[in-house]
């Protein structure tokens, strides 16, 4: 049994022999007292161990409850990526005490030795940057670059593609000779060290798509 109660829209990626959770929403009482269930987001982060079948905190236990330390906002629809022992956490929705929606782009590594967060600032920021979004997705091409693609911003649906240079530290627009139709919540999986399968989704009208997509990336 988990230790975090139930919740949706978290990622969940393997890095060490380790399944590593972060973030999700879950329904919890609006304020002392109330009876009313609102969403909430998180930013817990947790390990599974595959072998020994035992939950434990992510965090080093100092940093749990520390206010000082670098972590990512309490984050639903945010994608993430492993390369090696790190974990990569882009973009995703969070809820502010007002109850206003805050669609971010921000970027975080988990170093999983450590045990400690690190945000991530671009070499080209803020001249190249995806825009805020969640319900994308991140996929890793070569063992170094993130291939980001669609999710749904503050404009609506999106298929804008992005690559993410994990050495460089460069975000890169990139313009496909064509790409999939404007959708979030779908899918992806990497095929080769250049090209990605590109599943379902919703549009920005609330359709279901069922289309698949292959889409090469250019060197």
């Amino acid at each position: 049994q988990s230790t975090w109660g139930s919740q949706h829209s978290m990622s969940a990626v393997i890095p060490i022999q380790s399944i590593f959770i972060f973030g999700g929403r879950s329904y919890e009482e609006c304020g002392y007292g109330s009876k009313r269930l609102c969403f909430v987001s998180k930013r817990d982060s947790f390990f599974f161990n595959t072998t020994k079948e035992v939950w434990s905190q992510a965090e080093a236990p100092e940093d749990i409850d520390a206010t000082n330390v670098t972590k990512p906002l309490p984050t639903k629809g945010h994608s993430a990526v492993t390369i090696e022992e790190s974990v990569w956490i882009f973009g995703g929705e969070s809820i502010s005490k007002k109850g206003e929606t805050i669609l971010t782009n921000s970027l975080f590594k988990f170093n999983s030795r450590e045990r400690k967060w690190y945000e991530i600032t671009p070499n080209n920021y803020p001249d190249a940057l995806p825009q805020k979004r969640e319900a994308h997705t991140a996929t890793l091409l070569n063992s170094r670059f993130i291939c980001l693609f669609g999710g749904r911003g503050s404009t609506g649906a999106l298929n804008d593609l992005w690559l993410f240079d994990t050495v460089s530290l460069v975000w890169s627009s990139i313009s496909p000779t064509w790409s999939p139709s404007p959708r979030f919540s779908h899918v992806a999986a990497a095929i080769t060290s250049n090209s990605l399968l590109i599943w379902g989704g919703m549009n920005g009208n609330g359709k279901m798509l069922d289309d698949l997509y292959e889409l090469i990336v250019p060197a």
